[in-house]
């Protein structure tokens, strides 16, 4: 691991627990614009000033390099607020039309963390049951200014509001397993048959989330899929870890552990639970069926975490201007064949369980034209 890596790891663990980073991680020269660039590919540039705020005076960045950390926070803190009043606004008359959507991940999970404000956001993801997915998606497209393109083997829509995106959803798929994706269907369907939801606050509004057994498992089904799919950042899994440690006098672990073991997922949440306590700071007693992971399996994790960034953001591995079936062909040869096999290191059974689906995947858009 590089100084700079090390030390941004430090500053996180620090503005997520409270406790001041080590101060001879600080000592001598400190490359804090690599510091900085290192937080901003991983969208975590508000925890690590958090963590800054904690060291000494005299082991602070100088002013030009810290107002790039505050003018970011500041600006996390804008576009948050922002956010959570366009949730608001939006889910208020999705009820009075009939729908009854639940918001996944995203706004929702800025509540876990010390500050809310300093969750750098993305989009809004709505999750209805799939027959109301149509109605949904034409009631909030007539309103958009302006649609993505539909998936609709999976039943999924983008669109854009101004400058926020939203989402909607009739299924959970994880892209690379078709009968783990037949199990999705049947615990979303669950999920709204037996109304597992919960509320949380968001200023003056209540709005709805799944329940937390379903959340811890989906919010960890989701950083899995990033991790094999797209590249997945540290503040990712930080939501998943925080979202444990906030609920963890209240989870259902038994519940937990029974959709893990019919999903195929005990694997992945050991070394994700094991990822999060090594890296973020976070008690093992607040990860459920905490299990050590060795060293060298977490370094090749947290390595490819680093090389990829959020949403794979350090990679400009795919190019918007190559011709379609070539950048295909690409993106399969590079997500699908290498990235795989790279991760039998850390992954080893679920490399291979999820190898040919996620071919089989490839194969079915790309002859759709998606």
């Amino acid at each position: 691991m590089k100084r700079t890596e090390a030390q941004v790891l430090a500053l996180m663990k620090a503005g997520l627990t409270g406790e001041a980073p080590p101060q001879d991680l600080f000592t001598g020269a400190v490359d804090w614009q690599a510091i900085y660039d290192i937080a901003f590919s991983q969208t975590m540039v508000c925890i690590v000033t958090d963590g800054i705020s904690l060291l000494p005076d005299e082991q602070k960045p100088v002013i030009d390099i810290l107002e790039l950390f505050l003018a970011d926070t500041l600006a996390t803190e804008i576009r948050n607020d922002q956010m959570d009043r366009f949730l608001v606004k939006m889910t208020g008359p999705l009820g009075k039309a009939g729908f009854n959507p639940v918001v996944l991940k995203g706004q929702c999970l800025a509540l876990n963390y010390p500050d809310p404000r300093h969750r750098q956001s993305g989009d809004i993801d709505l999750l209805v049951p799939p027959s109301d997915y149509p109605a949904l998606r034409d009631y909030l497209a007539s309103k958009a200014d302006r649609l993505a393109d539909e998936y609709s083997e999976v039943l999924h829509q983008g669109m854009v509001f101004g400058n926020i995106e939203v989402e909607v959803h009739g299924a959970i798929s994880s892209l690379f397993s078709f009968s783990l994706d037949s199990k999705l269907a049947g615990e979303v369907e669950a999920l709204f048959a037996n109304e597992d939801f919960c509320e949380v606050p968001i200023r003056d509004g209540r709005i709805r989330v799944p329940g937390d057994s379903f959340n811890a498992v989906y919010i960890l089904l989701h950083t899995f899929r990033h991790y094999f799919t797209a590249g997945v950042g540290l503040r990712q899994i930080c939501d998943w870890a925080m979202f444990l440690h906030a609920h963890r006098e209240t989870l259902d672990r038994e519940a937990i552990e029974k959709k893990l073991r019919y999903l195929g997922l005990m694997r992945a949440w050991k070394v994700f639970g094991a990822f999060a306590v090594e890296y973020f700071g976070i008690p093992s007693e607040s990860v459920p069926f905490y299990t050590p992971v060795s060293k060298r399996r977490l370094e090749r994790m947290l390595s490819f975490v680093f090389k990829c960034g959020n949403f794979g953001s350090n990679e400009d591995r795919i190019r918007g201007d190559e011709p379609y079936l070539i950048k295909k062909i690409h993106s399969f040869l590079l997500f699908d064949v290498h990235d795989k096999l790279r991760h039998l290191l850390v992954f080893p059974v679920d490399s291979l369980r999820f190898f040919f689906g996620a071919v089989f995947y490839g194969f079915r858009r790309l002859f759709r034209g998606v």
